[in-house]
C-alpha cells in the first residue's frame, strides 16, 4: 500500500489537518503538522517540501520517547 505523501492525497484519504505545531521534544521542537486519522488518532507529519509530508516518527530524534509501550 502507498503512503498518501501529499496533502491531497491524505485528505482523499480520509485524514484531516487539525493544526501546525511545534515538536514537545525539548531536543527536536521542529515545525510540524497534526492530522487526524481516519480511526480518529493525532499523527504528527513533518514537512518534507511544499507539498509532501512524511510520519514525524521518521525524522524526530526522541521518536522513542512518545512511542507507546508494546504490551
Amino acid at each position: 500500500m502507498k503512503w498518501p505523501a501529499t496533502r491531497d492525497e491524505l485528505r482523499n484519504d480520509g485524514y484531516g489537518f487539525e493544526r501546525y505545531t511545534a515538536c514537545r521534544s525539548m531536543n527536536c521542537r521542529k515545525n510540524i503538522e497534526m492530522w487526524r486519522t481516519p480511526t480518529g488518532k493525532l499523527m504528527p507529519m513533518s514537512p518534507t517540501d511544499a507539498e509532501h509530508l512524511q510520519p514525524h516518527f521518521a525524522d524526530c530524534v526522541d521518536a522513542a520517547k512518545f512511542r507507546k509501550t508494546q504490551r
